[in-house]
């Protein structure tokens, strides 16, 4: 990350020291259909950019998994944070690298919850063309 970096920053969450943002400065969007995170995907548009978002198969906890997200324009900055409503699951998130044109990646892995509950959000994080975007996915993740 080089001079950038991170640090943790309260309840704004990770905060990009490098001019980047929190969450509550970014522009949150809705799917324009409603939507899971699997493989049939979730699709967004802000300000003629489609990004669609998705796995290829069920998410279970402690088995890594990739989420693929797909875009009309390169983001500068691309990232996905697991979170738990109401419960402290540590920090889970993961940046995206480029693939192809218009395809980036992650590797991620959800830890197990000790409460049996599989009720995620995926919150995905973009930074493009100087704009901060964030989109929220709720899913189930398989047990076992």
């Amino acid at each position: 990350m080089g001079a950038v970096g991170y640090w943790l920053g309260g309840a704004g969450g990770i905060v990009d020291q490098g001019g980047g943002w929190q969450d509550e400065q970014a522009r949150l969007l809705e799917a324009d259909a409603p939507c899971t995170l699997d493989a049939s995907g979730c699709r967004f548009i802000a300000d003629g950019q489609v990004m669609t978002v998705r796995v290829q198969e069920q998410i279970h906890p402690l088995v890594p998994f990739k989420v693929y997200l797909e875009t009309t324009r390169s983001p500068e900055i691309a990232e996905v944070r697991f979170t738990m409503d109401d419960m402290d699951m540590g920090i889970n998130q993961f940046r995206f690298a480029p693939v192809s044109e218009g395809l980036w990646e992650t590797m991620a892995v959800l830890p197990v919850c000790t409460v049996d509950r599989a009720d995620w959000r995926a919150t995905f994080r973009l930074k493009l063309d100087g704009g901060y975007y964030r989109m929220d996915v709720m899913f189930e993740a398989g047990r076992g």
